[in-house]
């Protein structure tokens, strides 16, 4: 990959590098990958995502209703 591509749009590359059957309890990562397209990528496969807001952080608007995790 160039120099040119960021982070956040090879989480999903990376998380596929993992078997499907293999499960992911938390994907610690930098401020880069603070993006929600990262964050629905791991949700995709039940895990929870850790990292901490990037600089110019604002809350998202919700686009679902959220689910219970009990």
């Amino acid at each position: 990959m160039g120099s040119n591509i960021g982070d956040a749009p090879v989480l999903p590359k990376l998380r596929d590098q993992v078997p499907p059957d293999q499960e992911i309890g938390r994907v610690i990562v930098d401020g880069a990958y603070d993006t929600r397209e990262c964050h629905d990528a791991i949700a995709a496969r039940n895990a929870a995502a850790v990292s901490p807001p990037r600089k110019n952080a604002k809350p998202w608007k919700p686009t679902s209703l959220p689910t219970s995790t009990v």
